[in-house]
């Protein structure tokens, strides 16, 4: 990953280039993750359909339903420490 200094110069290029001060820079990190068979295809299909890549459906899944993950997760460790 690139240093803070790197960070911020490519920032302020990204901004002059086109305007907009909201613009992020995406950082990849590339990690290997298995589904089971049904699930690969659930996903496949869905990009297919709508026309989009299969780690553009898996990112979506993520950002739909992480938050809702670590309530849960959080929720019921809760629980478990107060019976």
């Amino acid at each position: 990953m690139k240093n803070t200094s790197q960070h911020r110069i490519r920032q302020k290029y990204l901004q002059s280039q086109t305007g907009d001060e909201t613009v992020r820079e995406r950082h990849t990190q590339q990690k290997t993750i298995s589904f089971t068979k049904t699930m690969y295809e659930k996903i496949r299909k869905a990009a297919s359909e709508f026309e989009a890549s299969f780690a553009e459906v898996v990112r979506e899944c993520i950002n739909r339903e992480l938050d809702r993950f670590i309530d849960r997760e959080k929720k019921r460790k809760q629980s478990q420490r107060n019976p």
